[in-house]
C-alpha cells in the first residue's frame, strides 16, 4: 500500500523485537525444529514421527519470519511498518 511518497507494509518480525517472550518462543521453535531435522539424518525412525512434520513447518515458519523484511524490500524498496 502507498500513501503519498511512503510505502507501507505489515512488519510482523518487528513484533518479535518489542515483546522478548515472543522472540524467545520464535527462536526456540526455530532452533529445536532445526535440531530435529538434523537429528533425523542419522535416526531414520524420527522421520516416521509426527514431530518431523511439525519440525519441518517450524523451520519454514522461522525462516519465513526472517525473510519477510527482505522480501518487502525487494518488492517495493524501503518500507515503513504499519
Amino acid at each position: 500500500m502507498t500513501a503519498a511518497h511512503n510505502t507501507f507494509a505489515r512488519c510482523f518480525p518487528v513484533i518479535m523485537i518489542y515483546f522478548p517472550p515472543l522472540t524467545f518462543i520464535w527462536l526456540a521453535v526455530g532452533f529445536s525444529s532445526f535440531a530435529i531435522l538434523i537429528a533425523s539424518i542419522t535416526h531414520p525412525q524420527l522421520r516416521k514421527s509426527a514431530w518431523f512434520l511439525a519440525a519441518f513447518h517450524g523451520v519454514v515458519f522461522a525462516i519465513g519470519l526472517q525473510a519477510f523484511p527482505v522480501a518487502a524490500y525487494a518488492a517495493v524498496g524501503p518500507v515503513k511498518c504499519l
